[in-house]
């Protein structure tokens, strides 16, 4: 370059004489029409220059980590930076505005006009090359200074970009932001099938600590183990990795994570049965469906998958089946009024022990006898029953097996029976005026225990309606007992307010018909308009039995009738002989009129 020479002469002098007055005018205003000076740069400086640039680039980044986190293996290129527009006072020394290319972070280049500068901030002079005066070498060696800011990345960003990490094998849960989309796209659905299921165990080398247990949790009862189902340890939580790559539902808490607090019941003691409840409901088997039909491309494992799904909807639809003819014989013996359960005996694995089984346990093996549907059933609950027995012999339960066989199964089902009759009840009194009354009386059994019987009437358009909905064992038969049980049936149970109680019949003792503290007055307290009558079925008997006290005749006359009763029922012989002679009379009636 020129400056580089060292030619004599008057050329050497004008470069000295314009390099001085370049100098002097450094310091003072330029004037709009006029253009800085050019100085030139040897090939050392330029090396320097861009040595300079280059640490710049590095320090957009500071810490190497966050750079690996983010994706950020090579620096970004730090474009040029703007030229400086003219200005009356322009400085060669000035922090200028820069827009670096697109970063995860945001936020992380910060103009000094806008915030300043923190401990963790850095400055950078750069020399900025002028675009204006053209350099015969075509290059540009005319710069000024200029600071560029650099903020380092808050910690809210630092998460934020590591939430964009792609999904990966070693990144499996990094699904967070397909979460409240429509679902994955092609790519993606293929990369999630490749990493799932993950499901960590403790091994030899490394030891997890997990919140629940592996094998009620990774496998099903019958020891399949559930391959939809992953745990990430960093989040402790449980995902449904198909449902979160095929499921329509997007807010369901199998795709955010189920976990401790996540929801009414989520916890870890719930876990097996939040698990065995998402796996038989009906969104899981439609991402299921959709698995499927997305692997139809690979035609050996899409047939083998296929086939599987729909043996599992055929030993659906035959435990379906099943369960209604279960269901059939419960109401049959409820309605004949016969008892259910056996003295012993009553576990699946005895069930070929030559016994009394109990009523229901019976009235199943005989209708099995002609049902392949039930019989197919009662043999697989069966050997799940004897097998579970072998490994568990001292236990006396069922364990983890749904058989539909036990006296949980029947009991729920009438539960279940007799809230939905209470609830018609109760609909068709709120149908015909919501106005009603009760009759209420109690009686020791055979087991001296104060029975308590509940009668509802209210009339509808054929006329009175009566029917008995409840009958309780009472432990106290106060007055404010009895209270509580009235309020217990009518407000918790059939849902009918005390308000609309027009009317309600006891008997004459104390307790229940007592003026003053019995249970019609405190109805009374409560509602006034009510009228308390006393049962007229008990007033006729007490009649009766006062008009036979006081006439001798008919006094003596029970007196007989029951003393030849007595008689006649303590000896076998004279009952027979009671009996052949009653049939005698009987005939000679009929035969002589």
């Amino acid at each position: 370059m020129s400056t580089a020479s060292g030619d004599d002469g008057d050329g050497c002098d004008r470069d000295r004489e314009k390099s001085s007055q370049s100098e002097s005018e450094s310091h003072l205003p330029h004037s709009s029409t006029s253009k800085p000076k050019r100085s030139y740069k040897s090939g050392a400086q330029k090396r320097v220059l861009a040595k300079e640039r280059e640490k710049a680039q590095l320090a957009l980044v500071p810490d190497p980590k966050q750079r690996k986190l983010t994706g950020l293996f090579k620096s970004p290129v730090l474009p040029a930076l703007p030229a400086p527009s003219p200005s009356p006072t322009p400085s060669l020394s000035s922090k200028q505005e820069f827009s670096p290319p697109s970063s995860p972070f945001p936020n992380i280049f910060s103009p000094a006009s806008t915030s300043a500068a923190t401990e963790s901030d850095m400055e950078i002079e750069l020399m900025s090359p002028s675009p204006d005066i053209p350099d015969p070498d075509g290059d540009r060696a005319s710069s000024s200074a200029s600071t560029l800011i650099i903020r380092a990345p808050t910690p809210a960003e630092t998460e934020t970009a590591a939430s964009e990490l792609p999904l990966s094998a070693t990144n499996p849960f990094q699904f967070r932001g397909f979460q409240k989309s429509t679902g994955f796209s092609e790519n993606d659905k293929k990369i999630l099938i490749a990493v799932h299921p993950v499901q960590p165990e403790s091994t030899a080398t490394r030891k997890i600590k997990l919140p629940f247990s592996s094998l009620s949790v990774y496998y099903q009862g019958d020891g399949e183990r559930r391959m939809w189902l992953s745990f990430s340890e960093c989040d402790q939580r449980i995902f449904c990795w198909i449902c979160v790559g095929f499921a329509l539902n997007r807010k369901s808490p199998w795709i955010t994570g189920w976990g401790k607090g996540e929801g009414a019941g989520a916890d870890w003691k719930n876990c097996s049965k939040a698990i065995t409840t998402h796996d038989l409901s009906a969104e899981h088997m439609h991402a299921v469906e959709s698995f499927h039909m997305f692997q139809k491309d690979s035609s050996v494992g899409h047939k083998i998958d296929t086939n599987c799904l729909s043996l599992r909807k055929r030993q659906i639809t035959q435990r379906r089946e099943a369960v209604l003819r279960i269901i059939e014989i419960i109401y049959f013996l409820a309605k004949q009024s016969l008892p259910f359960r056996s003295a012993n005996k009553e576990a699946l694995y005895a069930l070929n022990v030559p016994c009394n089984h109990g009523n229901f346990l019976e009235a199943v093996k005989s209708r099995a006898t002609f049902d392949p549907i039930l019989r197919a059933h009662l043999d697989s609950a069966q050997n799940a029953s004897e097998k579970r027995h072998q490994q568990h012999p001292s236990s006396r339960g069922r364990g983890s097996l749904t058989t539909f066989l036990s006296k949980t199964t029947y009991t729920k089902v009438l539960e279940i029976t007799t809230r939905l009759i209470l609830e018609q009840i109760t609909d068709d009194v709120k149908k015909n005026g919501s106005t009603y009354s009760i009759t209420m009386d109690g009686t020791q059994d055979v087991s001296v225990q104060e029975i308590m019987s509940f009668v509802l009437r209210y009339v509808d358009e054929y006329g009175p309606v009566e029917h008995l909905v409840d009958i309780s064992v009472m432990e106290s038969t106060s007055s404010n007992a009895l209270l509580e049980y009235t309020l217990d049936v009518l407000e918790k149970r059939l849902s009918l307010r005390l308000e609309d109680l027009k009317g309600y019949s006891f008997d004459g003792a104390g307790n229940m018909a007592g003026i003053n503290s019995g249970l019609q007055a405190l109805l009374k307290e409560r509602v006034p308009l009510s009228v308390f009558q006393h049962c007229y079925a008990h007033v006729l008997s007490l009649s009766l039995e006062k008009t036979c006290s006081s006439v001798l005749l008919a006094s003596s006359t029970f007196d007989l009738l029951r003393d030849t009763c007595t008689t006649i029922s303590e000896s076998y012989k004279r009952s027979g002989l009671w009996k052949s002679v009653s049939s005698f009379i009987c005939a000679k009636t009929r035969l002589f009129g």
